[in-house]
């Protein structure tokens, strides 16, 4: 059974859209808190028990995260990783430390999701493997970028062994984990290879910071 003590923030698994804003913006606050406690406490039930595939698979199935704008295909990993102005600076900054360094040939992107950010970076390496939880956003990658040098592999970060690269990107991943499986995942993760991550801290105060708990984990 997973592990499902200090999961992700339900809100996570959320897509919100304009309209979700505006009418935030209309409600009281007391009455925006008391329709979060009823959402939290149904979400959570609705995951309880399930395998982190099981999870995302589900969110993917579901679309909870949204769907494309550009209709590409019917998965979506949201804003984080479709918005064009978030994902541009950081392809333009790892793009500038790929160019600084020496003999980075190799590259290994877990939680790659839609592949939307991977597809700008595959090119800079001579090997890129893509790894995911979830089969069914592998199989749309594989319809859309199967003519790219990327090998896309089906990967539970907090439980199955990590392959060898010159480089690891873990990009908005370990947000949607709990402290206990970050700690995991550190703890799998032994590689000499640089590990880039970079995450959205929610402002929400109910957000367990588990940054601080995988630091904790490497010292």
């Amino acid at each position: 059974m997973a592990d499902t003590e200090n999961r992700f923030h339900p809100a996570s698994i959320m897509h919100k859209d304009g309209l979700d804003k505006f009418k935030k913006k209309l409600t009281p606050s007391l009455i925006r808190k008391h329709h979060r406690k009823r959402r939290d406490l149904k979400i959570r039930k609705e995951f309880e028990g399930l395998s982190n595939k099981d999870v995302f698979e589900k969110i993917y199935d579901e679309r909870r995260w949204g769907a494309p704008s550009d209709r590409t295909g019917k998965y979506s990993s949201g804003d984080g990783s479709r918005n064009r102005h978030i994902v541009s600076q950081y392809v333009d900054a790892i793009r500038y430390f790929i160019s600084q360094q020496q003999d980075m040939r190799s590259a290994l992107d877990l939680g790659c999701g839609d592949f939307f950010v991977g597809a700008q970076l595959v090119s800079l390496f001579d090997r890129y493997i893509a790894a995911d939880v979830a089969s069914n956003i592998l199989a749309q990658n594989e319809r859309l970028y199967g003519h790219t040098k990327a090998q896309f592999i089906q990967l539970d970060i907090t439980r199955d062994e990590i392959p060898p690269a010159d480089v690891v990107f873990v990009r908005q991943v370990l947000q949607h984990l709990s402290n206990s499986e970050i700690a995991k995942f550190v703890q799998i993760f032994r590689a000499n290879a640089p590990c880039l991550s970079s995450l959205n801290l929610s402002r929400n105060r109910c957000f367990s910071n588990q940054i601080k708990t995988c630091l904790q984990a490497r010292t």
